[in-house]
């Protein structure tokens, strides 16, 4: 089957792929850590514009890191779910104050919202 698909993980699509063979590939994302799936299927000459408006669409923690105006350090795989979703809120943020930050800047506003959430 052709199509895109979303990795969703509590709720939240973390991760949004394409390929011509989306249940093979699901099946390799044994890296991640997901507990559902959705998939839409498509013509193959669609798979990267649908791949792009679901990514801008959701924001997915595992995408945005190979975004070039997203913080760059390395999403781990095992984060939890309250993690993963300060990331993505930072992240949004980021995106709607037209703000780039680099590396060590980004991960030391994650770590502060991060404890202000575990402190509440």
């Amino acid at each position: 089957m052709v199509g895109v698909y979303e990795l969703v993980s509590n709720g939240e699509v973390i991760y949004v792929g394409q390929s011509i063979n989306v249940d093979r590939r699901i099946k390799e994302h044994s890296d991640k850590v997901f507990d559902a799936v959705n998939i839409h299927e498509c013509e193959e000459c669609e798979l990267d514009s649908l791949e792009v408006s679901y990514i801008k669409k959701y924001l997915p923690v595992l995408n945005i890191r190979d975004n070039p105006n997203a913080p760059t350090r390395h999403i781990d795989k095992m984060k939890d779910p309250i993690t993963m979703k300060i990331e993505r809120e930072v992240y949004k943020k980021l995106q709607s104050l037209k703000l780039e930050m680099d590396e060590k800047s980004a991960s030391a506003v994650i770590a502060k919202l991060i404890e202000n959430q575990v402190s509440k």
